[in-house]
């Protein structure tokens, strides 16, 4: 088989397979000498003098020629004769630490990799967090962004809801902006409005025929949790609520909170926004589902009073409860939500 070398000769190439390049190369006195890779007999991107490789590695005097064969070979491999031998590709951090590092008989190649790759991943501006911020004009941390992102998966047993808090805080649905963007021909306005740019933060927030509907859903909150949550995209979007909140009046705002941007994307690219009524009859279809849940796990008391505080307040709401009975995409996604739950 022919042996073909990478133009340039990567730094990180042995020297014993040097010989394989140039078949009458001597690599025994260099490897004897401590010089194990093509890096060493480099300094600031040029290669060594054969007296400099002596003074450093004490290289046997008899290794001249395997220098000049060396030499020459990476002269002449490069395709443009006029390039220098300090074009030579540098050493990647990985392959620095394969040639430099002592590694101890236990390390593990994948985990030193993960090691040494995160620590040098640079905060993309295209990140979910960072465009978050941009929106928000707020800053986001590490810790915040965490919680954010695991924040229904402990209180939540829907798999819709759990869902669709994933597609919203990863700006999964596709908005006229960044449809516009895409298909230059596509209008980038407001489907719902038809004034402004359909932005992320406008079509979940902004537009004028949501307003009522948030401002509706925060009197929800508080007359059903006594908790009067902020006004805030970063609270009714990504669910960053204060850490201090309860835990079961946190569960419920929860999934009052994720039911209303459930019926936002159900009536996506319409001209329609959500209803009041429509959004107490879903949250009622989620009451059923976790009381189900709860008592096939034996576990009611955890969920009990929760959903006791929820039909307190809307017995006492009945002008804002539909008569309707669930249509079929509410039914298809409460069968979703317990197929999902009772597989895990």
């Amino acid at each position: 088989m022919k042996f073909e070398t990478a133009n340039p000769l990567s730094m990180a190439t042995p020297i014993e397979a040097i010989t394989y390049c140039i078949p009458t190369f001597h690599a025994t006195p260099w490897m004897g000498r401590g010089i194990s890779h093509l890096a060493q007999v480099f300094e600031s991107g040029d290669l060594m003098s054969f007296e400099r490789l002596t003074t450093i590695y004490n290289l046997p005097h008899t290794s001249r020629y395997s220098y000049i064969q060396l030499k020459s070979f990476l002269h002449t491999s490069n395709k443009d004769s006029r390039r220098e031998t300090k074009d030579t590709r540098e050493l990647s951090i990985w392959e620095q630490t394969g040639i430099t590092a002592k590694l101890p008989q236990t390390f593990k190649p994948l985990s030193g990799c993960y090691r040494l790759i995160l620590p040098y991943q640079p905060l993309s501006d295209s990140t979910p967090a960072h465009q978050w911020e941009m929106d928000l004009q707020t800053p986001i941390t590490e810790r915040q962004w965490s919680n954010i992102t695991s924040s229904t998966r402990k209180l939540i047993k829907s798999a819709p809801l759990i869902e669709q808090h994933q597609k919203t805080i990863y700006r999964w649905y596709m908005v006229p902006l960044r449809i516009h963007k895409l298909y230059p021909n596509a209008s980038p306005t407001c489907w719902r409005c038809k004034q402004e740019k359909g932005s992320v933060l406008h079509i979940w927030w902004k537009c004028p025929r949501l307003i009522r509907y948030w401002e509706d859903t925060q009197k929800i909150i508080a007359d059903t949790t006594t908790i009067q949550l902020p006004l805030d995209p970063k609270a009714f979007l990504l669910l960053d609520i204060p850490r201090e909140t309860p835990t079961q009046a946190r569960k419920l705002m929860y999934h009052i909170l994720l039911t209303a941007q459930k019926l936002i994307a159900r009536l996506w690219k319409t001209t329609e926004a959500p209803s009041i009524p429509t959004l107490i009859q879903d949250i009622d279809n989620q009451a059923i589902y976790e009381t189900s849940f709860s008592k096939a796990r034996n576990r009611t008391s955890c969920s009990s009073s929760m959903w006791e505080q929820w039909r307190v307040w809307k017995t006492a709401n009945k002008q804002h409860v539909s008569r309707q009975q669930p249509n079929q995409t509410q039914r298809l996604d409460a069968e979703r939500g317990w197929v999902a739950s009772t597989s895990r």
